[in-house]
């Protein structure tokens, strides 16, 4: 009995993936989430999974800092996997990548605020704007000493002023410099 029913929802399913393609734009309500995702209830038919990296261009630690469960989202269809019967959803894709005008509002050698997001070891990651993450290395807080402790410096959510050093548009990265 058991192998039947798994037979027929298998069919079901596929089914329910034969409706939807790569770049579709879907309504989905949240059900729920981990540490790696968020997962989405799509028509009432179908759960949709949409990935850490694929939320947001900002540095997010986990779901529950955007979402709420029973809240609706736009979802864009990414990847259809037919072997696993999943599919794959970004709400980043539905917005503007902010690194694409990054050389027009940015240059090399001017000095700008930014937002401390994250303190690490070797450095930390600041926000120039919503998802234009920058990393400023241990070596360009001060002048005066070579290993320093950056969270004697910064204090996370608060702005500092830092100079653009490097622009790498391959990459999509930027180097900044206290």
């Amino acid at each position: 009995r058991r192998e039947v029913l798994s037979s027929v929802k298998k069919e079901d399913k596929a089914k329910i993936l034969e409706k939807y393609s790569v770049g579709d734009i879907i309504n989905g309500t949240c059900k729920g989430w981990s540490t790696f995702g968020a997962f989405f209830e799509v028509n009432n038919e179908i759960d949709v999974m949409v990935h850490l990296q694929n939320i947001s261009y900002s540095r997010i630690n986990h779901p529950d800092e955007v979402f709420t469960i029973g809240e609706s989202h736009k979802l864009k269809v990414i990847e259809i996997n037919k072997d696993k019967q999943q599919i794959s959803a970004s709400i980043k894709a539905l917005t503007p990548d902010p690194f694409d005008n990054v050389s027009d509002n940015y240059e090399v050698g001017k000095v700008y605020p930014a937002k401390c997001i994250k303190i690490v070891d070797y450095g930390i990651f600041a926000e120039l704007q919503p998802g234009l993450t920058c990393l400023c290395h241990s070596s360009e807080i001060v002048w005066q000493k070579k290993n320093v402790s950056p969270d004697k410096y910064f204090k996370v959510n608060q702005i500092y002023q830092f100079m653009v050093t490097d622009i790498d548009q391959e990459k999509k990265r930027i180097a900044i410099s206290h």
